[in-house]
Formats: C-alpha cells, sequence, structure tokens
C-alpha cells in the first residue's frame, strides 16, 4: 500500500512535514565503545564516512520506465477530463530525481523546501509538488487521483509542464511530480 503522498503547491506554501535523516556518523558514535581493541576500527569508519571515503549509502538510480509510466498516466488523466497534455521538462525531471533520492536516503517522505529556487532560470508563474512513496505506479497514481489536492495538482489546468523523479530502495518507489505552467 502507498504512503500517504504528499502534495504542494507554491502558491499556498506552508510548512512541509520535513523531518531530519538521522545521520550515519551520529548512529556509529552514539554506541558506546568499550575496549581499545574496538575504539580504533570503529573511529576509523567513522573518520572514512564523515570525510566522504567510504559510501554513506549506496548510490540511488533514477527510474526513467516508471517516470515515463507515471508522467502517461498523468497525461491520460488528464486528457480524459479534456486538460492538455504535460510536456516533460528536463530540468524539473532532474529536480524530482535529486528530490527522490533524498527522500530515499532519509527513509520519509517530505516536499522539497527548495522548489522555487530549483526552478531559477525557468519562466513559470506557478507550480507544485506531489510526493510519496509505494510499491507501484499503478498504486501510487491510484493515491495520487484519490487525495483530493493530488488530484488538483494533476489536473490543474494552469499547469503545462511536468517532471517526474523516481528512484527505487528498498524494493519501493519514491517519486516526486513537478508541475508548472
Amino acid at each position: 500500500m502507498a504512503e500517504l503522498p504528499k502534495d504542494r503547491s507554491l502558491r499556498a506554501l506552508g510548512r512541509g512535514n520535513r523531518g531530519t535523516p538521522r545521520s550515519l556518523e551520529a548512529f556509529v558514535f552514539a554506541a558506546p565503545i568499550r575496549s581499545r581493541a574496538v575504539r580504533f576500527p570503529a573511529l576509523l569508519l567513522a573518520a572514512l564516512l564523515l570525510f566522504g571515503l567510504l559510501p554513506a549509502q549506496p548510490a540511488l538510480a533514477a527510474d526513467a520506465t516508471a517516470e515515463s509510466q507515471m508522467r502517461q498516466r498523468i497525461n491520460s488523466a488528464r486528457t480524459a477530463r479534456h486538460r492538455v497534455k504535460l510536456k516533460m521538462n528536463s530540468k524539473m525531471v532532474s529536480v524530482a530525481r535529486q528530490h527522490s533520492a533524498k527522500m530515499a536516503g532519509a527513509g520519509q517522505i517530505f516536499h522539497n523546501e527548495s522548489l522555487s529556487g530549483d526552478l531559477t532560470g525557468m519562466s513559470w508563474s506557478v507550480a507544485g509538488e506531489n510526493v510519496g512513496v509505494g510499491g507501484s505506479i499503478p498504486e501510487l497514481h491510484g493515491a495520487f487521483m484519490r487525495s483530493p489536492p493530488h488530484r488538483a495538482n494533476v489536473l490543474k489546468r494552469a499547469y503545462n509542464r511536468v517532471g517526474v523523479g523516481v528512484v527505487v530502495a528498498s524494493e519501493r518507489i519514491w517519486i516526486t511530480v513537478v508541475f508548472a505552467g
């Protein structure tokens, strides 16, 4: 089952439910170290993680097929209700992918508090965002369409461009959909 997705329109900003990810360094230092034999390797590992010499988590890759499936579902819903299809925007896709990776890394969904800044260099007067996590694209799209604020973002007449970013981590789909018009 999909976790209740979140939406936001930049015309009604408000604070998102943004969490602070627990850092790996904090986890390493939270465990008491009782012997010298364990202390040095633990400190070495913590230093390597802290200075980026070892990856703190596996690299997350975008799923372009899932992104395309969501974009097709969004455009099908729009055309069935006499709205124009949204055109894919590569900058918005990049913004959406980066945000999905952040959410997957944190293990929770939250809004991109810097969305308006991330869209600089583009001409837009209204923008919005839907975020969610679930097991499949049909499940996530269904959740968006059953939620009035998410459905409103999908169907908003003022939007003409979209960027969908999907990251799969631990068999869960992390998705960000950025809309602009």
